[in-house]
């Protein structure tokens, strides 16, 4: 049976910490080899879900602790621009192709994410951080946002973040555009020549 709890202590030099559980007195155990999405330390007065485990002495620790998904500013973001995908479909005869393309790009741009925590967790080969930016750029990062809040990957870099959001705003501006008249006779008249070629 799952239990929430919050980590009350945290020693990053020893790798282990304590989690309080609310109404409990004891602290239990856990170590980070325990943390199911380690891609970044545990943070006191974080939440977290865990079952009940023993060591091979038999000490009671926690096991399998994971950290909830949290519905944040990232992921309101995603349904958001989703919502109105979809709407420019249905209200305004936005081609379905492009749709199509969003997702595509999305989930190769989340594969990659998750190769390159993999690669971070266990010393692999890293992908160049220029591949993410233009997955970003050729409408991926619906797919990076997502992975970024699931896997907490990339989450806390300031710097890719600062990129990232660039990124982002060129691709709502370029929507918008297409949403125009002059944009849309544009994105028909590309699709014709894919069809056509």
């Amino acid at each position: 049976m799952s239990i929430q709890g919050t980590i009350s202590h945290w020693d990053s030099s020893k790798g282990y910490g304590y989690i309080s559980v609310e109404n409990q007195d004891a602290k239990i155990l856990f170590h980070i080899s325990d943390l199911e999405n380690a891609s970044q330390p545990p943070c006191v007065s974080e939440r977290v879900i865990f079952r009940l485990g023993s060591d091979n002495d038999g000490v009671m620790k926690a096991v399998k602790v994971e950290r909830p998904i949290v519905f944040n500013f990232s992921l309101a973001i995603v349904v958001w621009f989703v919502s109105a995908l979809i709407g420019s479909v249905v209200l305004l005869d936005f081609p379905v192709i492009v749709c199509a393309f969003y997702l595509s790009v999305s989930t190769i741009s989340y594969i990659v994410y998750a190769f390159d925590k993999q690669a971070m967790l266990h010393g692999g080969w890293r992908i160049p951080e220029i591949t993410f930016h233009l997955l970003n750029i050729a409408g991926g990062w619906i797919g990076a946002l997502i992975a970024q809040s699931v896997m907490q990957h990339k989450y806390h870099d300031i710097g890719f973040k600062l990129l990232f959001w660039l990124t982002f705003m060129m691709n709502i501006l370029l929507f918008a555009w297409l949403l125009t008249s002059e944009g849309t006779m544009a994105l028909h008249s590309a699709i014709y020549q894919l069809r056509a070629s």
